[in-house]
């Protein structure tokens, strides 16, 4: 199934706007500031409910207006079609084609790379939401322990508690931060198979990812996580915070040994988290789901040799929209739109 068309009314920076597409590569083309993020985000609003940059759905309406409309038409074998409708004061409709994912790359995005580790949690935890829905829940239920465990570090810290308010919490903490870790190193094994596949691709001779968590795993694994935090009980309380848990976990990204946060090129680091980013949507594919891929200036910083590379990898995709200020002479689109 690919994207037909798309309707857009009153969303970001766009009045009234239609555009149409094809299967195969899309190149988006005009010059800074005109809208071409804009226009991914919002297909990939349709796709998936929810905003590229995390920010409230209300901010995404167009300036002095009270609520912003994204129809989109999807179709192949089937027929079907897609409604985002967002009000000021805050409600969303949402009517989503089913079994049909986006996934996209924004420039942000490089920061999964070299940014610190929240950015590749974050990735990890989205893309295990995305392929194990109840896997939210676990993580909303682990961050309210851990919120109610800080609280119970720093009033006994201050005094006003003893440490039963935070060995309380420990049980709790221990069981869902260990299904979250466990669930992790399930999905980072899929990611590092992709990665280590795709990466020969892109000049690579492997990929790997080196997963370092605070927690211990394998065997007495509970027995030994409760006699850890014990130990660790004083310093929680001189620091003001719980320090074992997946929240302090830290994934590595390898190519050819190297850690790529700390010895890459910005070349080298956007296309490992483009690769980062196909691996998500290589693993929705494995899931039986179709996916739309949306890459937002996507061949700037690539030598021309990459960017070669890139136009015939997103070549294998069914269908493909991709940013530029200007053509790529690289990359042969099956559909040019022009913006502004």
């Amino acid at each position: 199934m690919i994207l037909k068309r798309i309707r857009i009314r009153n969303f970001r920076n766009y009045k009234e706007y239609t555009a149409s597409f094809s299967p195969g590569i899309n190149l988006i083309v005009g010059g800074n500031g005109v809208g071409k993020t804009n226009l991914l985000e919002a297909v990939f609003m349709t796709l998936e409910g929810k905003t590229l940059r995390a920010v409230d759905m209300a901010e995404t309406i167009r300036e002095g207006e009270a609520e912003a409309v994204i129809e989109a038409d999807y179709g192949n074998r089937l027929e079907s079609s897609s409604m985002v409708r967002i009000l000021s004061e805050g409600d969303t409709k949402k009517e989503l084609v089913k079994g049909l994912r986006g996934v996209a790359f924004i420039p942000e995005y490089l920061e999964l790379i070299k940014g610190g580790p929240e950015w590749r949690r974050r990735y990890l935890d989205e893309t295990l939401v995305g392929l194990k829905p109840a896997y939210k829940e676990t993580l909303r239920e682990y961050a309210r322990v851990l919120k109610q465990r800080n609280e119970a570090i720093r009033m006994v810290r201050k005094g006003i508690a003893d440490t039963e308010n935070i060995r309380f919490w420990n049980e709790l903490l221990l069981r869902k931060g260990m299904e979250i870790v466990e669930e992790r190193g399930e999905v980072l094994r899929r990611i590092e198979r992709v990665l280590d596949e795709e990466s020969r691709l892109w000049g690579w001779r492997s990929m790997k990812v080196g997963y370092f968590t605070s927690m211990i795993t394998g065997e007495d694994s509970w027995e030994r996580n409760r006699n850890k935090l014990g130990k660790i009980e004083e310093a929680e309380i001189r620091r003001g915070t719980t320090l074992m848990g997946p929240h302090r976990d830290e994934i590595v990204i390898y190519a050819d040994g190297r850690n790529l946060r700390r010895i890459a090129s910005q070349g080298e680091q956007k296309m490992a988290s483009m690769l980062c980013v196909f691996a998500k949507g290589k693993m929705y594919r494995e899931e039986g789901k179709e996916v739309i891929l949306l890459l937002d200036d996507c061949f700037t910083e690539l030598d021309g040799k990459n960017r070669r590379r890139l136009g015939e990898y997103i070549r294998g995709w069914d269908q493909v929209l991709a940013t530029s200020t200007d053509e790529v002479e690289e990359v042969k689109a099956d559909r040019l739109i022009m913006i502004g």
